[in-house]
């Protein structure tokens, strides 16, 4: 399908730095990457899909993080291995766990629903080609989930792909492209339209410097003048949207030398903020971040923290 791109030319600024802390929030049972979570909308954070890092028996596991306890309880599984995945949720907060890797440089097609009452999935649907590494965003309002780009172990690349997933009809669809094939980005959903961060193109080596917006009403994508600071993107960073600002979280540069923590991204004024960290690494790379609106802050989970894989789990408070 042809894809329309458009080139949107805004005045960006660079705003001034912040400050914040992280707080050390608990430990995942070993240390992992690639892991995926998502806030049931109460005080848990469901997490599946864990790396090579744990033993077989964690790696089928679903976890449940409650945010009030910062206690960790197994409650339910998976009947086959996987990570590298992504996940989405709808207006029911059921999520769902799309595509993956087994470990083994299988990827997997299939779509699990699962929810924290339920929480052993069933497969509900399948994306047409077998995706890791790639980002998903989900309209809520809309009971959908976009996906972007990826891993596409057929093609033994990264993808320009975007798939639609109606989660109340269990239908995926093609939509179309992005403006050059990815894996390990990042994308949220923020005020009605998506927005992807970061990534690789394995066929050219280059990395996405510019943020990408996708409106659903059109199916276009825009790449916005908003750049990042590092000149060659962002690798495997996570994101989340507060309602009022994006913010990007770790990865690294192509050359994987520079640091990076939390960049903040506000899309009414189009400013850039960096934000520095006090006790959060330097670079957290393969990581999966969650907000929680109630207690306005930011939860991480895993990763390679500053060359090291890890098990801890930060947060970050908003509060400026």
């Amino acid at each position: 399908m042809f894809q329309l791109i458009v080139f949107l030319a805004l005045t960006v600024t660079q705003a001034r730095s912040h400050s914040l802390e992280a707080t050390f929030a608990g430990f995942l049972p070993k240390p992992v990457a690639g892991v995926a979570a998502a806030y049931d909308g109460k005080d848990s954070i469901m997490l599946m899909g864990f790396g090579r890092r744990v033993s077989t028996a964690s790696e089928t596991k679903i976890l449940k993080y409650n945010v009030n306890t910062e206690v960790i309880e197994e409650v339910g599984g998976v009947p086959f291995l996987r990570f590298m995945g992504a996940v989405g949720i709808d207006q029911k907060r059921n999520v769902y766990y799309i595509g993956g890797n087994d470990g083994d440089y299988s990827s997997y097609h299939n779509i699990l629903k699962f929810n924290s009452t339920h929480p052993n999935p069933v497969e509900v649907a399948s994306l047409p080609v077998p995706l890791n590494q790639f980002s998903a965003a989900s309209d809520q309002a809309g009971d959908v989930i976009y996906t972007f780009g990826g891993y596409d172990a057929q093609a033994r690349g990264s993808s320009p792909r975007m798939f639609k997933f109606n989660t109340q009809e269990n239908l995926v669809e093609g939509i179309g492209d992005l403006p050059e094939s990815l894996y390990g980005s990042a994308a949220v959903w923020h005020n009605g339209f998506g927005y992807v961060m970061g990534g690789r193109n394995t066929f050219t080596g280059t990395g996405l410097t510019h943020v990408l917006k996708f409106d659903p009403t059109t199916n276009k994508v825009t790449e916005l003048d908003m750049k990042l600071q590092k000149p060659t993107g962002l690798f495997l960073p996570s994101a989340v949207s507060d309602g009022r600002n994006v913010y990007l979280i770790g990865g690294n540069t192509h050359d994987r030398n520079s640091t990076h923590q939390i960049t903040q991204m506000d899309f009414e004024s189009d400013t850039l903020s960096e934000i520095e960290v006090a006790n959060f690494p330097k670079m957290l790379v393969w990581s999966t971040a969650v907000y929680v609106p109630k207690k306005r802050t930011i939860y991480t989970f895993g990763g390679v923290a500053d060359g090291q894989i890890t098990d801890r789990i930060y947060k970050i408070n908003l509060q400026f």
